[in-house]
Order: structure tokens, then sequence, then C-alpha cells
């Protein structure tokens, strides 16, 4: 007995050499609360921020801008139609935007943007506000906070707004792509290649005069061949994505001073969804998280230790789990397919272990929710 005790101790300490790894899950609700018909969204999509209060979507259902509340059982509470300053025509998915006090949120009024400020109860605080930009082709608006003032990406600009809503400099960018609804210290943007225009000395920004953009006082063009990431402390680093990827089917998720990356690209007849993460100046290695259809438009979402990417495709919504360096964790997934035309998800993080997907089912606006659960993986 005493010479097979210590075989016994060890067996007893020693970590189970064939216990069953841990792996993660995606679980989908099942179940979601379609809206009523005042929730039909022309706009097809939905622009998701998370706030100290819950998370809020605003979308456009022409001639109006509405925004919601996230109901805690899925589905949005009664929406608040947003005041315009014309006849009230929206273009494009509004962008909204938190910064720890209030929402901005910023939509199309013709060859103009609105600019309006709620509180986290979406209660208006203050009279819309016009911007004019001059009319080119570009990204639609996206929203960040970035630390004392708002970033503005629209068409080919970067437009820098205070936190009262005024306007106050802009430069030029073929197609900008931040993480919109981001509330952070350095927003991350990522640069197409192209011409840009951007700012001297501080007096010589292009200055936005209220309802006009903008006088140039000074300009500086940049050719930028590739692809590249830049904020005030990051870069400009050099991206892997191809010079001929359409930029509006670049996505990122900015974590901190980094962000994770997102966008396909093309092999002949489909698509790889490929992924990058970014970690301050420090670019990872590109990820193969799944095989699409051309033309996808994938989002993304993520937190310090994982993401989710979403896509439409072939009227489903699907799913891939990442984990922090943007490598797939499981395979892709079926997130809704209850209808014949399930399109546009937006996704957002709510903690580590749970995102919402909303996404729009003929002509309305629904909700997922998407559980990340740790089981065992079973042995064959």
């Amino acid at each position: 007995m005493r010479r097979l005790l210590p075989f016994l101790l060890a067996a007893l300490t020693a970590p189970a050499a064939f216990a069953a790894p841990l792996v993660t899950q995606a679980v989908v609700s099942h179940t979601y609360a379609p809206p009523p018909g005042v929730f039909a969204a022309t706009a097809k999509a939905v622009s998701l921020v998370r706030t100290d209060a819950g998370v809020v979507g605003c979308w456009a259902n022409a001639p109006q801008i509405l925004c919601a509340t996230l109901a805690p059982a899925g589905g949005f509470d009664t929406p608040v139609v947003l005041p315009s300053y014309t006849s009230g025509v929206a273009g494009s998915v509004p962008a909204v935007a938190w910064n720890g006090r209030e929402l901005l949120v910023a939509f199309e009024e013709g060859e103009n943007i609105a600019l309006v400020r709620l509180d986290r109860s979406l209660r208006v605080l203050a009279p819309p506000k016009p911007l004019e930009f001059r009319a080119s082709a570009g990204s639609a608006p996206a929203l960040s906070w970035n630390r004392n003032e708002w970033l503005l990406t629209y068409r080919n600009y970067e437009a820098y707004i205070a936190a009262t809503g005024a306007a106050m400099y802009a430069e030029s960018d073929p197609w900008p792509v931040v993480d919109s609804g981001l509330s952070g210290d350095e927003v991350v943007v990522i640069h197409s290649p192209g011409t840009r225009t951007v700012a001297g000395p501080p007096s010589c920004h292009y200055i936005m005069y209220g309802f006009g953009c903008c006088t140039i006082c000074n300009p500086t063009t940049v050719q930028e061949p590739e692809w590249h990431a830049t904020s005030s402390v990051v870069g400009p680093v050099p991206l892997p994505l191809d010079r001929y990827t359409d930029a509006r089917s670049a996505a990122l998720a900015q974590r901190g001073n980094g962000a994770l990356l997102v966008w396909p690209q093309i092999e002949f007849a489909t698509s790889a969804l490929l992924t990058a993460s970014l970690d301050g100046n420090r670019l990872g290695a590109t990820q193969r998280i799944g095989v699409t259809a051309n033309g996808v438009l994938p989002r993304i979402a993520a937190t310090p230790t994982n993401g989710l990417v979403v896509w439409e495709e072939a009227g489903d919504i699907r799913g891939v789990l990442v984990d922090a360096d943007g490598k797939a964790d499981g395979d892709p997934f079926v997130i809704a397919a209850t209808a014949p035309v399930e399109a546009h998800p937006s996704v957002i993080a709510m903690n580590e272990n749970e995102y919402v997907v909303a996404y729009e089912i003929e002509g309305k606006l629904a909700t997922r929710f998407v559980i990340l659960q740790q089981s065992k993986r079973r042995s064959r």
C-alpha cells in the first residue's frame, strides 16, 4: 500500500490528460418580437449603439428618422421621431454614437447632413443642426466619439464636430471607415487607396461654417496607394486588404487603441471572409474565417476576448464567432432563416458573452440574441 500511495496521490493531483476540452458555442435565440407596421425600415438597416441605459437603434422610415431603445426581451420599444430642418426626406441609414452623456444622430436630408442631440431617454436636447457637404461619391454617414469631439465620416470627408454639435473642421478622404457608434479616446480610421487632402497647421483646416463645408487654407494633398489605418496614436499601419476591395464591404470593431477588421476577398465564384487584428501599431496575421457568395457586406462587433461577424447570404442571416486575434472559433452558423428574405444585419456586443443582431425581415426590423456558452467537446 505504501508503494501505491505516491502513484495514487499523483493521479489525484495531476491535470486530467484526457478531459474533454472546452469549446465555445453560439446559442441563437429562436424567438423575436416582430414590430408593428410603424417600424417599417425603408432604409433596410438599423444603426446600433450601447449607452449606460441600454442599446439604442436608429433607422430611416422615409420621410422620418426613428430611434428606439432595445426591449429586454428583444425587439424595439416605441420609437421617437427625430426633428428635421427641411421636409424631412431621409437618405441612407442614419449614424448614432454615444459620448457617455448624450447621443448624437447624423442623417441625410437631401444633399446635407442633419445633426440631432438626444439624452439617454431619447429626448431631443436641441434643434437639428444642418451641415452641407459638396456632392460626391463616398460612404454613408458614420459617427464616433473621439475623446473630446465627434468624428463624422461621410462621402469623402472626415468632419470633426464639437460636443455641442457645432461643426469645427474637416479633411477629405476617398472612403473612410470607422467603428460607427464607438465611444472611445482614440478613433481608428481605415483609409482606402486614393487622394486625401489633410490639414496643415491648426488654422489651416477645412473650416466648416454652420451650413457650409468647406473653406480651404493651405491644404496638403497626399496620394495613398494602399489601405492603411491611423489614429492620433496609431499608424499609419499598412493593411492587407486588396487595393481593389470595395470600401463598402470593409468593417472594423474597435477595442481600445486597436481593432478587429473584416473584409471579403473575391476568389472567382466565391469570396473568402478575412480578418486581422490591430493592436496599437502591431498588425496580426490575416485569418480566413469562411467562404461566402460574392457581394456580401460583413459587419463585426467585438469585445477584448472575442467577436462576432455577421452577413446576409441567400436570404438568411449568418454569423461566425472569432477569437481576440480574429481567428474563427467554430464554423459559420445560421442566425435567422424564418422568412423568404432576411437582410441587412447589424450587430453590437452587450458584454463578452452576449451579442444582439438586428436585421430587416419583410420590411420590418427584428432582433435576435447570440449567447456564447462553453461546453465540453464530445469524443467521437
